[in-house]
């Protein structure tokens, strides 16, 4: 049985990690043949990549056996940060965005909504709540290229 878990990461991006199981098949994308994988073996990737997951010069990449499970989770949080879980998005244990243009990493994990103007969100989502006609909604802009880098305690 193969096994995936997605992890949410503090940008709201998606790793996933893909243990395989002896029954998971190798499939050369050069030629298209496809053999059987003798171990199990570990594969970052993330969710909705479309090129090979090998290196240049491998141009070969596991499929799951047929009895894949799938499991979404956060990303583990240290116990130590139960008492504050903000914090954790701008600890050196939080793990870096995989993407090469995160909006998130690229404003230093501390930006300013472009949708409702809140300032100082630590996470990839904003948590502001509006409130509209007496109802409260929840802005949830993930961040993006129009939003600001903010700074709290002199750090930008």
């Amino acid at each position: 049985m193969c096994h995936q878990v997605a992890y949410a990461l503090p940008c709201e991006h998606i790793r996933t990690q893909t243990v395989y199981c002896a029954n998971a098949t190798l499939e050369n994308r050069a030629d298209g043949r496809e053999t059987k994988g003798s171990s199990a073996a570990r594969s970052p990737s993330l969710i909705g990549e479309t090129k090979a997951r090998g290196s240049p010069k491998d141009l070969s990449y596991k499929r799951p056996c047929g009895n894949l499970t799938v499991q979404s989770l956060p990303y583990p949080m240290p116990p130590s940060f139960a008492e504050d879980p903000t914090i954790f998005s701008s600890s050196p244990l939080s793990p870096n965005c995989p993407l090469s243009d995160c909006p998130f990493e690229m404003k230093g994990r501390c930006w300013n909504c472009c949708w409702c103007g809140k300032r100082g969100n630590m996470t990839g989502r904003c948590g502001c709540v509006m409130l509209v006609d007496g109802n409260s909604l929840q802005c949830e802009h993930l961040c993006c290229n129009e939003c600001e880098p903010a700074s709290i305690g002199g750090r930008v």
